[in-house]
C-alpha cells in the first residue's frame, strides 16, 4: 500500500470524527450577543449608547421577550445585525415628550433588523415626533418585521418607522392596530426618503378624528386654527388639520414598490392629502394596491392623496448672456483701475494688465459658449427624444429583471451572512484553554509520528508480500535468499532485523511479515489514542450544549444549510434576471445606432478658456490686494469695485440655486411630463390599482386626489404665487400618472371627483382606466378619468357611472388636452356641460382621437366632433384595438346593507329575467324590497340597493263605528307599509245563538298586500270594537264550513283574538242579563254581608268573655240566639243615635227660625214706625205680614223625594231599552 493511501485513510478517519459532531452548538463568541430576557434587552440598550458598540456584531433574539414592568428604554443607536428569528418583543410601552422613539431610536446605515415582531402601545403625553414601533429614524435595513398595537404621536409617525432616510430600506414588513398623528402619518412609515418595498398594512390610520365634523353645514364654516383662536369660545369651528396621511406612508420623496394597504385611512370631512398608499408623494410609487377606505377633507385618493411633481431648475442660455454682460462691467472696472495705477510700480501695472486681458478673454468665451449652446440644443433635440423613447421601452422591459436581481441580491446577502456565521462557529482556536491547546498539539505531534511508523510498516509488509507472491509463483523460496542485498536494503529502510542465514524458508518470511503487521497494528493503536485525545478536546468545544440545548455544530450546520439554500435561491433569481436582461440586450441591438453630434473642440476650448480666465482673475485679485496695500485711496476704491463686480459674476454662476418665484408661474414653470412620460422615476405613480371606497369634500380621485405643487402648508388652497428671483430661470416639473386602474367608488361633496384623479393642475395621465363610480353630491367637475385637468389625458379608458351638477365628462369634467381615450359611461348630470368625452375642453386646449359608445349623450358639451370626440356602436367600439376586457362584461349587482346578495351577468343590450332576482334579505323591524327597475335592454352595469322601511305594527280596517272615526277592526303584527285591511259583510250565516245571546257583528276580514314574512311567527292579532264592558261577548271564526268559538281577551274597548289567516270570517255574539240575574247577584251580596256580620258578632262575644263582662254560658246562649238579637241591639243603637241627631237638627232649626223671626219683627217694627208717620191707618195690617214665610219650607222638603223618584225612572228607562235593543252595535256605513 502506498503512502498516500494511508494518508487518505487518516483523512477519512478525521472526517468521520468531525461528522460525529453534527448537531453541536457554539458558545457565543465576542461578535455575537444572545438575548433571552427583558434584562438582556435592557443591558443591550445601555451598551448601545456608544454608536460603535454594535457595529460588526450580531444580536440574536433567542426567546420571546415581554418588556412589561421592565425599565427598558429605547436602544439609542444600532449599527449591527439584529436577528429576531421570528420571536416577539411584547409589552413595548413608550410615552411622554420625546422624539426618534421606537424599540430602536436610530438604526445606522450599516445596521439591519430582521424577522422581528413587536407588540405594544406608544402614546404621547406631549410632543412625540419621529415615532415607529421598530425604529424612530432608519438609515439601514428593516426586513421581515411586524407590529401589532397602537401608536399615537404628532409628526412623522409610522407603524414600523417614523422616518426612513435616503439610505434606508424597509422590506416585507406588516402592521396591525391603530396609528394616529398630525402630519406625515403612515401605517408603515411616516416620512420616506429611501425605499419601501412589498410591505402591507392593516392598521387603521387616523380613523378616529377628535374634531370630526358632524354635519354638512359645518363644512362651509371650517377655518384653519390660529393662535388667537385658542382662547376664543366664539371662534369658528376648526377642522382637524392633519395632513399627509397614508396607509403605507404619510409623505414620500423616495420609492414605494409592491405595497398593499387593507386598513382604513382618515376620517370623513377631516384631513388633507389622504391616500390609501401615500398621503403625498414626489418620488416613485409602483405596483401598489389599496383595498381600504380613504376619507378626508381635501385631496383624497385611493393610491395617493396629492401627487406633487418632481421639480428641477434649469438656467437658460440667456443667463450665460447675463453673465457676459457682468464680465463686460468687470472689464471696464479693470481698465479704470489700470489707469489709476499708472504711477504705481511696473509690477502692479503688469498684474492689473493681466487681469484686464483675462476679463476680456472670459467675456468673449462666454459669448461664444452661449451661442454654441443654443445651436447644439437645436441640433440634438430629435435624437434625444428618440433616446428617451428607447430608454422608456427598455425601462419597462428591465423592470422584471431589476426585480429578479434585487431579490437575488437579497438572497446573496443572506447567503454570505450565513457562510460567515458558519465559519465563525467553525473557528474555536481563540476559545481553547492553554492546557487544551497543548494537549491537542501533543496529540497531533504523536499522531504524525505514529502515522510515519504505520506507513513504514505497511510499506515493508507490501514489499514482503510482493516478494512472497513471486516466490509462490515459481515455487522456490531460494529466490528470496539469493538476493540478500534486497533484504539488507529493506531492513535498513524500514528498521527491521536482517538475518542472512535464515532467508530461504517460508517460516522466516512469514515471521517477518507478521512482525511488520504487528508493528502496523501498534502504530494504528497509537493513532487511535491520539485521535481519541483530539476528539475529546474537539467535543469539549463542539459538542457541549448551551442553555437552549443546542451545540456549536447545530448552529454551524444550520448556518451552512441556510447559506446553501439562499445561494440556490439567488442563483435562480440571477438566472431569471439574465434571461430578462438578454431580451433587453436583443431589443437595443435591433435598433439602429443613434449618434449625437460631437461637441466641437472650439466649444470645449472656449469653455475651458473661460474658466481658466476666471481662475486667473481670482488669483490675480488676491495678489493685487496685497500689492496695493500701500497705494492711494483711489486705487483701493477701484479694487473694491472690481472685487464686488467679481462677486456678482460668481453669483451669476451659482444662480442655478436661486428661486425665480416673482413671475407668473407659466413663465417660470414648464411641465415636461409629456416628454419624460416613461423614463422618469420621480413624481410618478405607475401600475397601481385601487379597490377601496374613496370619500372626501374636494378633489377626490380613485387613484390620486390631486396632481399639483405644494408650495406651502395651505390645506384649503395650493398657492400659485411665486417668490421673487434675481434670475430668469425655468423650473421643469414632472408629474406622471401611468397605467393605473380604479375599481372603487370616488365621492366628493363639492367640486372635482374623478374615477382616477380628482384635480390635475399639471402633469400627464396616460394609460389609466376608471371603473366603479365617480360622484359629486353637491358640486361640479366629475370625470371618468379626471374631474378637472389643466394637464394632459391620453390613451385612457372609462367605464363608470358619473353623477354631479355641471361639467360632467366621460374622461374629464373639464379638460385641457384629451387624446386617444375611449369611454362607455352612464352620465347623471343635472346642469350644464355634459359629454361622454368631456363636459368642456379649455379654449387653449385640444381633443383628438377620442371615441365612445353612443346611446343618448354626445361627445363634448352636447356635441360630437368627427375625429375628436366621435360616437360609434358598441360592436364597432369593441372591434377597436386595445379595448380592455372590462368593457365586454356587464353585471347587475344586488346589494343590501353594503353586502352583495347576488350578481347577475349579462351581455351588452341584454336583459335579466324576474325569476333571477333574489329575495330581499330580511331586517328585523323593517320591510325590505328592491326598487322598481326595467331589466330589459341593459347597456351598463347596475347596482340595485335594497330599500328598507320600518314595518307597520297596527293597520286599521276600512269600516268605522257609527258617527265616529273609530275603526271596527284593527290588525296588529308586522306589515308592509302598503298593507290594507278590507272589511266586508260575511257571506256565511251566523253561529247558533243560545240562551240570551244576540248576534253583535258578522264580517269578513281580508289583509291585502302583506308581504312581510317572519321566520318564527306569522300570527296576527285582530282587535274588534266592543265598547260595552258590562256585556258578555263571544268571538267565533268560520273554519271548514262551521263556526267555532275562539279564545279572546279584552283590552279597553276592544276584544282581542289571534289568527294566522289573512282572509277569514268572524262573528261576535253579545249576551244580555235578565232580572233573575241581577236578583241572584243581590242575594249573593247579602249572603256575604250576613256572613261577615256574624263573624264580627262572634268576635265581639269572645272579647266580652275575655274581658270578664260575660260568662261562657251567656256567650253560648247569645250565639244560639243568633245574629238576630245582635242586629236588633245594633238597630236600636242606630235608631237612638238617629233620633238624637234629629232632635239636635230640629233644635238648631227652631233656634234659627226664632232668630230670623226676631230680626224680621224688629225690621217690621222699624218699618211700622216709619209708616206710622205717613199712614197710621195701615199699621195693624202691616204687623201681621211676617207669619207667611213658613209655608214654602214644606214644599222644599217634599221636592227631594220627587227628584229622587224622577231620577230612578230616568235611570230605569235606558236599562229597559238596553234589554230590548242593541243600541251600541255598529252599523254598516
Amino acid at each position: 500500500m502506498k503512502r498516500h493511501n494511508v494518508r487518505r485513510l487518516l483523512a477519512l478517519v478525521l472526517v468521520a470524527a468531525l461528522c460525529l459532531l453534527c448537531g453541536a452548538a457554539a458558545q457565543p463568541n465576542a461578535k455575537e450577543i444572545h438575548i433571552y430576557s427583558a434584562d438582556d434587552l435592557v443591558q443591550l440598550s445601555k451598551s448601545c449608547k456608544l454608536d460603535t458598540y454594535s457595529q460588526g456584531k450580531t444580536v440574536y433574539l433567542d426567546n420571546d421577550v415581554d418588556l412589561s414592568g421592565s425599565d427598558f428604554v429605547p436602544i439609542p443607536t444600532f449599527g449591527g445585525t439584529f436577528e429576531g428569528q421570528g420571536h416577539t418583543v411584547s409589552g413595548l410601552e413608550l410615552s411622554g415628550d420625546a422624539s426618534h422613539m421606537g424599540l430602536f431610536r436610530y438604526v445606522q446605515a450599516v445596521g439591519t433588523v430582521r424577522d422581528l415582531k413587536v407588540t405594544g402601545n406608544i402614546d404621547a403625553a406631549g410632543t412625540l415626533n419621529e415615532i415607529g414601533a421598530i425604529v424612530g429614524t432608519n438609515y439601514g435595513t428593516i426586513s421581515g418585521c411586524s407590529f401589532n398595537g397602537t401608536i399615537s404621536g404628532e409628526n412623522n409617525v409610522g407603524g414600523i418607522a417614523g422616518t426612513n432616510e435616503g439610505s434606508g430600506m424597509i422590506y416585507n414588513c406588516k402592521t396591525e392596530g391603530f396609528v394616529e398623528g398630525d402630519h406625515y402619518v403612515g401605517g408603515i412609515v411616516g416620512q420616506n426618503i429611501g425605499t419601501i418595498s412589498y410591505c402591507s398594512n392593516t392598521t387603521g390610520v387616523n380613523i378616529n378624528a377628535s374634531e370630526a365634523v358632524d354635519s354638512a353645514e359645518d363644512l362651509d364654516s371650517l377655518t384653519l386654527p390660529t393662535a388667537s383662536d385658542d382662547e376664543d369660545d366664539d371662534a369658528p369651528k376648526k377642522a382637524n388639520t392633519s395632513t399627509d396621511v397614508g396607509g403605507i406612508c404619510g409623505f414620500s420623496s423616495g420609492v414605494i414598490i409592491g405595497c398593499t394597504n387593507w386598513g382604513g385611512v382618515g376620517f370623513e370631512h377631516v384631513g388633507y392629502n389622504i391616500g390609501g398608499i401615500v398621503g403625498r408623494q414626489s418620488g416613485l410609487v409602483s405596483g401598489c394596491t389599496n383595498w381600504g377606505t380613504a376619507s378626508g377633507r381635501k385631496d383624497v385618493g385611493g393610491i395617493c392623496g396629492q401627487m406633487e411633481p418632481f421639480i428641477t431648475l434649469d438656467v437658460e442660455s440667456g443667463s450665460i448672456g447675463a453673465m457676459a454682460k457682468e464680465l463686460n462691467t468687470l472689464h471696464d472696472l479693470m481698465d479704470t483701475l489700470l489707469n489709476h495705477t499708472g504711477a504705481a510700480t511696473s509690477s502692479l501695472a503688469a498684474t492689473v494688465g493681466v487681469l484686464s486681458d483675462s476679463a476680456a478673454r472670459a467675456t468673449e468665451s462666454a459669448r461664444y459658449v452661449a451661442e454654441r449652446t443654443t445651436d447644439y440644443v437645436d441640433n440634438t433635440v430629435t435624437t434625444v427624444n428618440e433616446v428617451f423613447i428607447r430608454i422608456n421601452t427598455a425601462e419597462k422591459m428591465l423592470a422584471p429583471a431589476i426585480t429578479e436581481f434585487s431579490t437575488a441580491a437579497v438572497s446573496l446577502d443572506k447567503s454570505i451572512d450565513y457562510f460567515n456565521k458558519g465559519f465563525d462557529y467553525l473557528d474555536i482556536v481563540d476559545e481553547m484553554t492553554e492546557a487544551d491547546k497543548t494537549a491537542f498539539k501533543d496529540a497531533a505531534k504523536d499522531l504524525s509520528v505514529s502515522s510515519d511508523q504505520l506507513n513504514a510498516a505497511m510499506d515493508y509488509c507490501a514489499w514482503l508480500m510482493k516478494v512472497m507472491d513471486n516466490a509462490y509463483g515459481t515455487g522456490s523460496y531460494d529466490l528470496i535468499a539469493s538476493r540478500p542485498d534486497n533484504w539488507q536494503q529493506m531492513s535498513d529502510k524500514y528498521g527491521y532485523e536482517y538475518n542472512p542465514d535464515n532467508l530461504g524458508t517460508y517460516e522466516s518470511q512469514r515471521d517477518a511479515l507478521l512482525k511488520g503487521m504487528g508493528d502496523a497494528a501498534e502504530a494504528i493503536g497509537a493513532i487511535s489514542g491520539d485521535i481519541s485525545t483530539m476528539t475529546k478536546i474537539i467535543n469539549l468545544y463542539y459538542l457541549t450544549e448551551d442553555s437552549t440545548g443546542h451545540t456549536r455544530m447545530d448552529y454551524m450546520s444550520a448556518a451552512f444549510k441556510n447559506a446553501f439554500d439562499a445561494l440556490k435561491s439567488s442563483s435562480g433569481n440571477f438566472s431569471t434576471g439574465m434571461s430578462y436582461l438578454d431580451q433587453v440586450t436583443k431589443y437595443l441591438a435591433s435598433n439602429d445606432p443613434l449618434n449625437l453630434p460631437d461637441i466641437s473642440s472650439d466649444y470645449r476650448t472656449a469653455m475651458e478658456q473661460m474658466f481658466d480666465d476666471l481662475g486667473s482673475i481670482s488669483a490675480g485679485l488676491s495678489r493685487l490686494s496685497v500689492e496695493t496695500a500701500t497705494y492711494s485711496t483711489q486705487i483701493i476704491s477701484d479694487m473694491k469695485s472690481v472685487n464686488d463686480q467679481f462677486n456678482v459674476v460668481m453669483m451669476r454662476l451659482c444662480d442655478i440655486l436661486e428661486l425665480a418665484l416673482s413671475k407668473d408661474k407659466d413663465d417660470i414653470i414648464q411641465d415636461v411630463s409629456e416628454e419624460e412620460l416613461s423614463s422618469t422615476t420621480d413624481g410618478k405613480v405607475y401600475n397601481c390599482d385601487n379597490y377601496g371606497k374613496i370619500d372626501g369634500d374636494v378633489n377626490v380621485g380613485g387613484v390620486a386626489g390631486t396632481m399639483d405643487i405644494e408650495y406651502d402648508f395651505d390645506p384649503e388652497s395650493d398657492s400659485n404665487v411665486i417668490k421673487d428671483s434675481t434670475l430668469t430661470a425655468k423650473y421643469f416639473t414632472k408629474c406622471v400618472l401611468l397605467d393605473s386602474k380604479n375599481y372603487g367608488n370616488a365621492t366628493s361633496r363639492k367640486d372635482c371627483a374623478g374615477a382616477v384623479c380628482g384635480y390635475a393642475d399639471l402633469g400627464v395621465i396616460s394609460g389609466c382606466e376608471g371603473y366603479g363610480t365617480a360622484e359629486s353630491t353637491a358640486g361640479d367637475y366629475v370625470g371618468g378619468v379626471v374631474g378637472q385637468s389643466q394637464g394632459s389625458v391620453r390613451n385612457s379608458f372609462a367605464k363608470c357611472e358619473l353623477t354631479g351638477r355641471n361639467y360632467i365628462g366621460g374622461i374629464a369634467g373639464y379638460g385641457m388636452n384629451v387624446s386617444g381615450c375611449n369611454t362607455l359611461v352612464n352620465l347623471n348630470g343635472s346642469g350644464n356641460c355634459v359629454g361622454t368625452i368631456a363636459g368642456e375642453i379649455d379654449k387653449d386646449g385640444s381633443a383628438a382621437d377620442n371615441y365612445f359608445v353612443h346611446e343618448t349623450e354626445a361627445g363634448i358639451d352636447g356635441i360630437s366632433y368627427a375625429g375628436k370626440a366621435e360616437g360609434m356602436s358598441y360592436e364597432a367600439f369593441m372591434a377597436r384595438d386595445g379595448i380592455p376586457a372590462e368593457f365586454s362584461s356587464f353585471a347587475v349587482t344586488f346589494t343590501a346593507n353594503g353586502e352583495v346578495v347576488k350578481t347577475i351577468t349579462f351581455a351588452y343590450g341584454g336583459s335579466i329575467d324576474e325569476s333571477q332576482i333574489p329575495d330581499c334579505p330580511t331586517v328585523e323591524g323593517n320591510y325590505g324590497s328592491w326598487p322598481e327597475h326595467d331589466y330589459s335592454h341593459l347597456t351598463f352595469d347596475l347596482e340595485v340597493k335594497a330599500e328598507y322601511t320600518a314595518v307597520s305594527t297596527v293597520v286599521a280596517g276600512d269600516l268605522y263605528a257609527d258617527n265616529s272615526r273609530t275603526p271596527i277592526v284593527l290588525a296588529e303584527g308586522a306589515f308592509d307599509p302598503a298593507t290594507d285591511v278590507h272589511i266586508t259583510s260575511a257571506e256565511a250565516d251566523g253561529p247558533t245563538l243560545r240562551g240570551n245571546q244576540k248576534l253583535y257583528m258578522k264580517y269578513n276580514v281580508e289583509i291585502l298586500n302583506d308581504t312581510v314574512e317572519d321566520d318564527t311567527d306569522n300570527t296576527v292579532s285582530l282587535r274588534v270594537y266592543a265598547p260595552d264592558t258590562g256585556a258578555s261577548y263571544t268571538v267565533y271564526t268560520y273554519q271548514d264550513g262551521t263556526w267555532a268559538s275562539t279564545s279572546s281577551s279584552r283590552d279597553g274597548s276592544y276584544l282581542v283574538f289571534k289568527t294566522m289567516d289573512r282572509d277569514l270570517q268572524f262573528a261576535v255574539t253579545k249576551a244580555h242579563h235578565g232580572p233573575l240575574f241581577y236578583i241572584l247577584i243581590v242575594l249573593i251580596v247579602l249572603a256575604v254581608i250576613v256572613a261577615v256580620l256574624r263573624l264580627l258578632y262572634c268576635r265581639k262575644l269572645k272579647k266580652a268573655v275575655a274581658a270578664g263582662t260575660m260568662t261562657e254560658e251567656e256567650a253560648a246562649t247569645l250565639r244560639k240566639q243568633g245574629l238576630r238579637m245582635w242586629l236588633g241591639e245594633e238597630r236600636a243603637k242606630l235608631q237612638a243615635k238617629h233620633a238624637a241627631s234629629k232632635e239636635t237638627k230640629e233644635a238648631k232649626r227652631a233656634a234659627a227660625a226664632e232668630a230670623k223671626a226676631a230680626a224680621e219683627a224688629q225690621a217690621a217694627a222699624k218699618a211700622a214706625e216709619e209708616a206710622a208717620e205717613t199712614a197710621p191707618a195701615d199699621s195693624a195690617e202691616a204687623a201681621q205680614a211676617p207669619a207667611e214665610p213658613d209655608a214654602p219650607e214644606a214644599e222644599t222638603e217634599a221636592e227631594p223625594e220627587a227628584a229622587a223618584e224622577g231620577s230612578a225612572e230616568s235611570a230605569q228607562a235606558p236599562a229597559e231599552e238596553a234589554d230590548t235593543d242593541d243600541a251600541d252595535a255598529p252599523q254598516h256605513p
